[in-house]
């Protein structure tokens, strides 16, 4: 098995108002006889972790044959598209340091694009006091379809 893979990865900080935006790529490419060949995974990240206003957005794709041999792929055949948007006020109040506002969708799909999972937090309302101690309050939204299809055994049977 053999693997083959470039990163990039980019800062800059030289935004207005001491702003920042960061950006991640990457690529690899593998050859494994165990997974039936050839196969590539790529995908890339773009961060703006900036106040009030923070945003994340990323992409990746896993071949189907993709085998990092020494690393580890939770799922072949599928694109990811993940992203966060959030809002974050500061009152500074002797109750309350900061009140942030976020969603963070997640999606999943197959090579083909038929969506196989999803996973949201639509919204997420984190409230910080000056002590730093956090009241997180959110809704999750979590579905998955399984690659195979399975039984469910019954172990044990309730008698009454």
């Amino acid at each position: 098995d053999t693997l083959l893979g470039f990163d990039f990865n980019y800062l800059n900080s030289r935004l207005p108002n001491e702003k920042q935006v960061i950006g991640h790529l990457w690529f690899m490419r593998s050859s494994s006889a165990s997974q039936g060949g050839k196969d590539i995974a790529f995908g890339g990240e773009l961060d703006y972790p900036n106040e009030p206003l923070d945003m994340w957005a990323s992409f990746k794709q896993i071949g189907d044959r993709f085998n990092p041999a020494l690393g580890f792929v939770s799922r072949r055949g599928i694109r990811e598209y993940r992203g966060s948007i959030g809002y974050i006020w500061r009152p500074n109040t002797s109750l309350i340091r900061s009140i942030s506002l976020y969603a963070r969708p997640s999606f999943i799909t197959d090579l083909d694009n038929n969506l196989v999972g999803e996973d949201h937090d639509l919204p997420r309302l984190i409230l910080t006091s000056p002590a730093n101690d956090k009241l997180i309050l959110d809704y999750t939204l979590y579905r998955d379809a399984p690659d195979e299809s399975f039984d469910i055994h019954q172990i044990g049977r309730a008698h009454v």
